[in-house]
């Protein structure tokens, strides 16, 4: 239990290096990201073979990779916005968002004191972002705040293809495949791929 926390603490401190001083534009570290998701790929196989799939739910889990490449995106922009603590902290804003979709759209509901949780969530999140100076929002919070949706959409995505019995293993594996595709097209751009080459040790 105390690892998880820990493991995400340095996830999002090497991303905030990474993002501020190793890459100035934001896809070749994207692209290289989608390239290091091969590593796992052999380890998911072993555990969780793949199996052939519609493409209906081809269509979903490219839509599911979509969205993980704009919330990267959005994220890498909070984290030049403010500080590494405050964005990892507003990453809590998942916890309303996910319920109220999944409210929404397919109907689950939770206990009323569970909603009272998520409001003080949101009032914290809130206190955080918040400039008192300028008593303005900070632009991380917007940021995460459709970071937060966008997961959202991606969690029900997720869920409903695993109700339909697509295993965890094959929407894994198709997701990495999207994301390295999607990225590669990105990195295509002349600048991009010229920064990407260059953070290319020689």
């Amino acid at each position: 239990a105390f690892a998880e926390p820990v493991f995400h603490a340095w996830a999002n401190i090497l991303d905030n290096y990474f993002s501020n001083k190793i890459f100035n534009r934001l896809t070749p570290l994207i692209f290289l990201s989608s390239i290091l998701g091969f590593i796992v790929l052999p380890i998911i196989w072993i555990i969780d073979a793949p199996t052939i799939i519609s493409f209906k739910f081809l269509g979903i889990l490219f839509v599911v990779s979509l969205i993980e490449i704009f919330y990267v995106y959005l994220y890498y922009w909070a984290l030049r916005n403010t500080d590494t603590s405050v964005v990892a902290s507003l990453f809590s804003l998942g916890a309303i968002t996910v319920p109220l979709f999944a409210f929404f759209f397919i109907g689950e509901r939770l206990m009323p004191s569970q909603y009272l949780g998520f409001f003080l969530i949101t009032f914290s999140s809130l206190i955080l972002a918040l400039d008192l100076k300028k008593m303005k929002l900070n632009k991380a919070f917007i940021l995460m705040l459709i970071v937060s949706i966008a997961l959202a959409i991606q969690s029900i995505l997720l869920k409903y293809i695993y109700e339909q019995g697509v295993n965890w293993g094959t929407s894994i594996i198709w997701m990495i495949l999207f994301q390295f595709v999607i990225a590669g097209i990105l990195i295509l751009q002349p600048k991009n791929l010229i920064e990407f080459k260059s953070a290319i040790p020689k």
